[in-house]
């Protein structure tokens, strides 16, 4: 199940994936925002149940994007994932 919003310079989608209380969930919503001039920036959020990935899961990421031309764009982002038992990696 999924829902996404749109207006103006805002968008934003969540998300929600379970079969059953034994096959475990995936969840996550994510966010833009565009500020004009090319530049944007965004925001995201998962989380999975230990069933799914062998222990919890979660990720935290957050960027900023700049559109240089029409269609050609980079981006750069940060975060952390933190893996259950494995221990938390950050993210560039």
């Amino acid at each position: 199940m999924s829902g996404q919003y749109a207006a103006g310079a805002i968008t934003g989608r969540g998300y929600f994936f379970g079969i059953s209380d034994a096959d475990g969930t995936i969840f996550g919503a994510n966010g833009s925002y565009d500020f004009g001039s090319g530049i944007s920036a965004f925001l995201a959020v998962e989380s999975a149940t230990e069933e799914v990935f062998g222990g919890d899961y979660s990720a935290l990421t957050a960027g900023a994007g700049y559109e240089f031309a029409p269609g050609v764009s980079v981006e750069g982002s940060i975060g952390r994932l933190s893996l259950g038992p494995t221990g938390e990696v950050d993210t560039l």
